[in-house]
């Protein structure tokens, strides 16, 4: 269970830190179209303006989201290479991706590598085991049924996932169902080892 939950640290870490990246290039808009420097420019139009370091900064904190999203997300991939191309890969699509599509974009890579690296890589052991049940249940559906209404319900006359907390109620989601898997493994785990433990106790009562 460790081997799923470690890499979930850091994809929810970095996750925040691509909000706060998110944030800045917003917060830096604003500050232009309150000069009327450009009131309508896109992502593209304002990276030429960056300079070098905040490009650098920026890209890398945006690779960095994604590589460990994905590892998050497929934890049967050990190799750090490839991890890294396909999370190199996903950002360079994801750049050319509108704004307003960003989401839904990150949100298919999530489920869609997801959900390869659990039904093509778990070995039948591992598929028959009570956590390749616990964390789909948990955390898989949850969480696409939670991104599929913030895609398609966000901006719809009935303000649904508005109401909700829009993409608030996602990301907390995210971080209190991982706890919540690995809470209920924990105290699952403990529990089998003190009835195996009180049955060698037994055992031994027995022998003597």
């Amino acid at each position: 269970m460790n081997e799923i939950m470690f890499p979930q640290i850091f994809g929810i870490l970095f996750h925040g830190f691509g909000h706060g990246n998110i944030a800045r290039v917003i917060r830096k808009e604003m500050v232009m179209e309150d000069e009327d420097d450009a009131s309508n420019m896109e992502p593209e139009s304002m990276n030429k303006e960056m300079d070098l370091v905040s490009l650098i900064k920026s890209n890398s904190l945006m690779f960095f989201f994604y590589f460990f999203l994905l590892k998050a997300s497929a934890n049967k991939i050990s190799s750090w290479k490839l991890l890294s191309i396909m999370a190199l890969i996903s950002q360079s699509i994801g750049s050319q991706i509108n704004r307003q599509y960003a989401f839904t974009y990150v949100q298919t890579i999530l489920m869609v590598v997801y959900h390869i690296d659990q039904l093509f890589f778990s070995t039948e052991k591992e598929k028959n085991c009570f956590e390749y049940m616990i964390v789909p249940i948990i955390m898989g559906l949850p969480v696409g049924f939670i991104g599929w209404m913030e895609s398609t319900q966000c901006s719809s006359p009935s303000g649904v996932m508005e109401y909700l907390g829009g993409h608030f109620i996602y990301d907390a989601y995210i971080a209190s169902s991982t706890l919540l898997v690995y809470l209920i493994c924990w105290v699952r785990v403990n529990y089998y080892n003190s009835i195996s433990a009180s049955i060698q106790v037994e055992d031994k009562l027995k022998e003597s």
